[in-house]
């Protein structure tokens, strides 16, 4: 029982990650392409990564929220 605990609380730490590295990167992604499109370097790019850290924080406030409901 102990062995499929472990894998799974891999899974859940792997998801997290992932979930945080793409709500940075998307944004700042989408920002360097309007940047090419536009011609308007860095400008859309400054503001994906204002978005990107905006979307962080409340992705980083809603996971801690959802691990402090499971936990107790």
């Amino acid at each position: 029982m102990a062995n499929n605990f472990v894998p799974r609380k891999y899974r859940v730490y792997l998801g997290l990650g992932l979930e945080i590295a793409v709500s940075i990167a998307f944004p700042i992604f989408l920002g360097y392409l309007a940047d090419q499109y536009f011609d308007t370097a860095p400008w859309v790019t400054l503001s994906g990564i204002v978005v990107g850290i905006i979307t962080f924080i409340f992705t980083v406030l809603r996971i801690s929220k959802r691990t402090t409901e499971e936990e107790g």
